[in-house]
């Protein structure tokens, strides 16, 4: 992982904590990690991955599980210590330097997901975005 995608990753998961999200698993382009029902992390195949996180993953453990990834990741959120995941998710992509957020997803207001609340989970990448274009790391 470069300097800079460390850094901006760096700025995602502290903006995201400070608006009430936290990570919750890391997609390594092949298997879920989350933390299991020991604490510990598991690999858990798409189709087997549970539907709720024991835990949140600490910022080192996502960092740590980003750096891992040798192609695309994605990095899912929950949202207000809510142990359900999957529905919040920035796209990573190591190598891509300034650009290594690549794409995000989160509820639409109209869509089924939407809980009614305000959703700053765009806001945030996009402040993100702006950072980086103004010429700062994050």
């Amino acid at each position: 992982m470069q300097t800079i995608e460390r850094t901006i990753i760096t700025a995602l998961l502290r903006d995201m904590r400070a608006a009430g999200y936290q990570p919750a698993a890391v997609w390594d382009s092949e298997e879920y990690v989350m933390a299991g029902k020991a604490g510990a992390l598991e690999h858990f195949e798409a189709d087997s991955a549970p539907d709720e996180i024991t835990r949140a993953l600490t910022d080192k453990e996502a960092l740590d599980e980003l750096d891992a990834v040798d192609a695309y990741t994605t990095l899912h959120f929950t949202r207000h210590n809510a142990r359900t995941w999957g529905n919040r998710g920035v796209m990573i992509v190591l190598g891509n330097g300034e650009d290594v957020i690549s794409d995000y997803h989160a509820p639409l207001e109209d869509s089924d997901e939407w809980d009614g609340a305000a959703e700053p989970f765009e806001r945030i990448i996009e402040a993100i975005y702006d950072r980086i274009s103004d010429g700062e790391c994050a």
